[in-house]
């Protein structure tokens, strides 16, 4: 099984798009989105829009978050904080911090930060080993896939496997403007530039 991964989207409806179209052209089976849909970028309705269309399961970041709160304190004041669409918020607040899939027999934990927070970063240069471990322990899983940090990264600690794909974004804010694809069962993660 092929898996896409998307994460930090940050409105970037081009990215969003590009990637999107690539991820078809390298025939995954499945797309998934860690979050950070929204905010700093000029398109989160239609970003949260084609997601919905494609289907793909998305959990929440830290920004979809702040976007909840942003609305009523920043809207209109700064571009990066447009005002968006009720069904948007109410998708936005719907999302889960957390998803479980089991997909060509392995177990796969999807976040955004960290399964406990989506503001934590889980990142070599950033966390200890002794994070990754603890995070390991509870995860019940054979990966842990997560976002937040815009790097990519492909560690292992206490026999769990964290992948992060990178950011889609880098028109309005910086991202590494990179997602992954996963094949599954024998964990080769690839991190690839999204086309220009």
């Amino acid at each position: 099984m092929r898996l896409g991964i998307i994460s930090d989207i940050h409105a970037d409806l081009t990215a969003l798009s590009t990637a999107l179209d690539a991820l078809v052209n390298q025939r995954v089976d499945k797309i998934v989105c860690l979050g950070d849909i929204v905010e700093k970028g000029l398109h989160g309705d239609a970003c949260m829009r084609l997601l919905d269309d494609w289907l793909i399961p998305c959990v929440r970041g830290n920004h979809d978050e702040l976007a909840l709160v942003n609305q009523a304190e920043n809207a209109g004041d700064d571009p990066r904080w447009q005002t968006l669409d009720p069904a948007t918020l109410t998708t936005l607040e719907a999302l889960p911090l957390t998803r479980y899939y089991v997909y060509a027999g392995c177990r796969i934990l999807l976040c955004h930060g960290s399964p406990d927070d989506p503001w934590e970063y889980l990142h070599p240069d950033m966390a200890s080993a002794k994070r990754f471990k603890q995070v390991a322990a509870k995860s019940d899983a054979d990966v842990v896939l997560c976002g937040h940090s815009h790097q990519p990264m492909s560690v292992t600690y206490s026999g769990v496997r964290f992948f992060n794909p990178g950011s889609l974004c880098g028109t309005q804010t910086t991202g590494s403007r990179t997602y992954g694809i996963l094949d599954l069962p024998r964990m080769d993660f690839n991190v690839i530039d999204l086309p220009t």
